[in-house]
């Protein structure tokens, strides 16, 4: 199961991984993946089918841009 806290934002056909965890204040777009045991850090955003792989660190306030 996912791991997320409050203010968390998804959007659709997105694919988060078991053992993932998504801090607060997370904008995930379209489309993107979150693969096993990633972290996604306080108020980073993901853009529209972005891929963020096995085991990844997205660190605080990072974008991920298109």
């Amino acid at each position: 199961m996912p791991k997320s806290t409050d203010h968390v934002h998804v959007g659709h056909n997105v694919r988060i991984a078991r053992g993932a965890s998504v801090t607060a204040a997370v904008v995930i777009g379209g489309s993107a993946v979150i693969d096993t045991e990633a972290w996604v850090g306080i108020n980073s955003s993901i853009r529209d089918g972005k891929h963020v792989g096995s085991h990844a660190l997205v660190g605080m306030d990072v974008s991920l841009p298109a």
